[in-house]
């Protein structure tokens, strides 16, 4: 018996990353949080026969990528960029980017999802996100990748 929709697309768009960084306005202090193993922490449903490693590998993508905007859906271009397993949390103060980033690593232990932490850069002024430079000043291409 083989599962029809292992085989259909799903039609989640997946972000422009542009135009997710035009969203960063006048903020001073960013975090980079660079997930584990990405999509494969994604749990399959129950009820998909799982018989062989092609079931759901097409979908992969953009299933984790509508998982993870669902799951910070309320904080998603207010401080938080999502971009796969990319996240960046972003604020005009230490304050509020200390109780955002907490809420946000809290909404990623529920969900069982988990960093990388040899990838992720916190409390900065600059880091490299997606191949760009991003500083409280400007975003540009990180001419260097």
């Amino acid at each position: 018996m083989h599962d029809i929709h292992s085989h259909i697309p799903h039609s989640f768009p997946i972000p422009m990353i542009d135009e997710l960084l035009d969203e960063i306005v006048d903020a001073m202090i960013f975090c980079k949080l660079h997930l584990k193993s990405g999509y494969h922490q994604i749990r399959m449903r129950e009820d998909i026969l799982k018989t062989t490693f092609r079931s759901g590998t097409m979908n992969a993508p953009s299933t984790f990528q509508a998982f993870m905007n669902k799951i910070l859906n309320p904080y998603l271009r207010k401080y938080v960029l999502v971009f796969f397993d990319n996240i960046l949390v972003y604020n005009q103060d230490e304050e509020n980017h200390r109780k955002h980033l907490k809420l946000v690593m809290q909404i990623l232990r529920e969900n069982q999802l988990f960093a990388n932490t040899k990838k992720c850069s916190f409390g900065q002024s600059q880091l490299e996100y997606l191949g760009h430079l991003i500083s409280e000043k400007e975003v540009s291409a990180d001419l260097t990748k």
